[in-house]
């Protein structure tokens, strides 16, 4: 089990094409189950809390395939990869 400290900043690999999305930036949770609904990796500019350059990525938790000490892997096809950004 990890602690919302622990997956803030964990890098989250596509396993669809071995490419590197980005680090976690937030988590969107149900607070009355206490589950997490998706995980969002913050884009460019609200990293940096100034102008939003990119779109952010919101990635569905029935997206992540496995969670480990340093890094999140996820199934994300081309097509729905272009959805997922805000």
């Amino acid at each position: 089990m990890h602690r919302l400290n622990d997956i803030i900043k964990m890098e989250v690999i596509n396993l669809f094409d071995g490419r590197r999305v980005g680090y976690v930036s937030d988590v969107a949770a149900d607070f009355h189950t206490g589950k997490i609904d998706s995980v969002i990796i913050y884009g460019e500019g609200k990293f940096f809390r100034k102008y939003n350059h990119n779109a952010d990525i919101v990635i569905p938790f029935n997206k992540i395939v496995s969670v480990g000490e340093d890094l999140i892997i996820v199934d994300i096809d081309e097509n729905l990869f272009d959805k997922i950004k805000c």
